[in-house]
């Protein structure tokens, strides 16, 4: 058994599609208002238009150690889709990204991974705020994460997928998140 996990494992290692990744796991927020069809979206540094998200580092929530890891993932490090982490880290990447002044009240819609990679994970929560939460939300970066965001908006259903959007909008993403603004 421990020769074909060692096989299995070099197999993996040379189909990575990334050598390394920002933390073991990541996760990220998409904020929509399903009453009026809009999408939140933020530029990052690539000029490229992206939701709040980050990686999963090791020590998290408390002794956060920040890093790359190496391709494949090490099996310790490895997360279940359903690991309770991948939320709190999107909502506080949220926070860090668009909620420095407060977040809207919300409505968790849906939460998949969208992106896997030699056990490399990315989830991907939707959340839905009212009209009215929307018009009071004013997205702000904490000041130590300014730099993570260039520009800011909500975008209708016939704009955002106009932008040049970041490569975590996967093509199951944009389908979910069309199903939801309507």
């Amino acid at each position: 058994m421990k020769l074909l996990r060692e096989t299995i494992r070099r197999i993996i290692l040379e189909a990575c599609k990334r050598d390394r990744y920002w933390g073991f796991a990541a996760a990220g927020t998409v904020v929509i208002c399903s009453e009026d069809s809009s999408v939140y979206l933020h530029q990052r540094p690539s000029m490229k238009w992206a939701y709040p998200g980050g990686g999963l580092q090791a020590g998290f929530p408390d002794a956060i150690i920040e890093r790359y890891y190496d391709t494949p993932i090490p099996e310790d490090l490895r997360v279940e889709p359903n690991d309770p982490r991948l939320f709190e880290l999107a909502i506080e990447e949220l926070e860090e990204e668009a909620g420095y002044l407060g977040l809207p009240k919300y409505k968790l819609l849906d939460g998949f991974v969208t992106y896997e990679d030699c056990g490399f994970i990315y989830k991907t929560f939707i959340v839905d705020v009212s009209l009215d939460e929307k018009l009071k939300w004013t997205p702000q970066p904490a000041p130590e994460h300014a730099w993570e965001v260039l520009d800011d908006g909500w975008y209708s259903k016939n704009e955002w997928e106009l932008k040049d959007l970041h490569r975590g909008f996967t093509p199951a993403l944009i389908e979910a998140i069309k199903g939801y603004i309507q």
